[in-house]
């Protein structure tokens, strides 16, 4: 009875291609901010490999801490033909089909370069996140750049919703 319920929205399949390198950046730069973060307050700035493969392990579900930033994301496209962006919202969102399609974007990525991503933020090597953003999404992945929305091609908007104060607790 309550599968309905429980059963996580699907990916909008279709816009994957198009927002994987914005996925891939931004998830990127979100490793970037908080492997800074964790370097500035570690004994002796020094955090351990199997930290940083921890947060690469995370940054892609929005369901954790390292991974919220997936349900701040709006998946927009000005109109017919136009390029697909990601949109920074204030709060965390509902995380409905738009979000599950960023998180299996991100997914995507980072399943198989997750280990190599943690070895470099230990070696802390490249020294800036541009560097970074182009080994992991250029060189690796090849999600960038980004692919050209056709111009027939229109997406399914899908509202964003903050999330509510019950749905934040039970995350």
């Amino acid at each position: 009875e309550m599968e309905q319920f429980t059963r996580k929205p699907r990916a909008f399949n279709k816009d994957l291609k198009y927002v994987s390198c914005a996925v891939c950046k931004r998830a990127v730069e979100e490793v970037w901010n908080i492997a800074e973060h964790m370097r500035e307050v570690a004994p002796y700035h020094k955090v351990g490999e199997d930290e940083f493969n921890e947060l690469t392990l995370n940054i892609c579900d929005p369901d954790t801490d390292e991974g919220e930033w997936v349900s701040m994301q709006d998946i927009e496209q000005a109109k017919k033909g136009a390029s697909i962006k990601l949109k920074q919202e204030e709060y965390m969102g509902e995380c409905r089909r738009e979000c599950r399609t960023i998180e299996k974007a991100c997914t995507a990525v980072f399943d198989e370069y997750r280990e190599d991503l943690a070895e470099l933020l230990w070696k802390n090597e490249p020294k800036t996140l541009e560097k970074m953003a182009s080994r992991v999404c250029t060189k690796w992945a090849n999600v960038c750049p980004a692919k050209e929305v056709p111009k027939k091609y229109e997406r399914v908007d899908e509202w964003w919703m903050p999330m509510d104060e019950e749905s934040f607790k039970m995350r």
